[in-house]
């Protein structure tokens, strides 16, 4: 078995730091609808999973002037399909880093029992299982083209040009927030020590 603390305790220090970072990450927004330049809508690592979403403050402050009742997408409409789109995929990577957690904590408090490989590599799964989401895309933007366009529509399709023409002139844009791409490195760090116990293993043994 490859311990990757054996001899140097500070890798576990951050294998947990960064575990725990991640899993807090997952409670803040990852994606970011924004109008003309302005937050209308976020939705967290969390509420990707079930299709929820975050109003922003100013967007509540309107709602309320016009007559609005929530501040927070509840993940579903009054006809049970999602609001904004879920990606119950990232499910499977919130798991992974939760249990990644619980094995960062074991492995600091007792190094010589449980591996710390096992921190970097669920922390690989946790990540790919977010790059999966990234290459499929996650369903916000697609369910403000079908907002847009009436339908969903499929990238060639005369409707998803008409929509991306009308988000074009309404300054409409949806992307990755800052803590997202901070997620992403809080999950790498310890894939990272892991490749490098991994290849200081093989110099030894070679």
């Amino acid at each position: 078995m490859v311990y990757l603390s054996d001899n140097n305790i500070m890798t576990h220090k951050i294998n947990l730091g960064s575990t725990l970072i991640a899993l807090a990450l997952f409670c803040l927004p990852w994606i970011d609808f924004q109008c003309s330049g302005k937050s209308v809508i976020t939705q967290s690592g969390l509420q990707t999973i079930y299709g929820g979403g975050s109003i922003s403050p100013e967007m509540e402050a309107m709602a309320k002037k016009s007559g609005g009742d929530s501040t927070s997408l509840s993940g579903q409409s009054k006809d049970g399909k999602d609001e904004i789109g879920a990606a119950p995929i990232i499910a499977i990577s919130l798991l992974a880093t939760l249990l990644a957690v619980v094995l960062a904590i074991l492995a600091y408090r007792n190094p010589n029992r449980y591996p710390a490989y096992s921190v970097g590599l669920l922390s690989g799964v946790a990540l790919l299982f977010i790059f999966i989401q990234m290459a499929i895309g996650f369903p916000m933007k697609k369910e403000i083209y079908e907002s847009m366009g009436g339908e969903k529509p499929e990238p060639g399709d005369a409707s998803f040009a008409d929509a991306a023409g009308m988000m074009a002139m309404m300054n409409i844009n949806v992307k990755y927030t800052n803590v997202f791409y901070l997620q992403l490195i809080a999950l790498g760090i310890p894939v990272v020590a892991l490749g490098m116990a991994l290849l200081e293993k093989g110099k030894k043994e070679g």
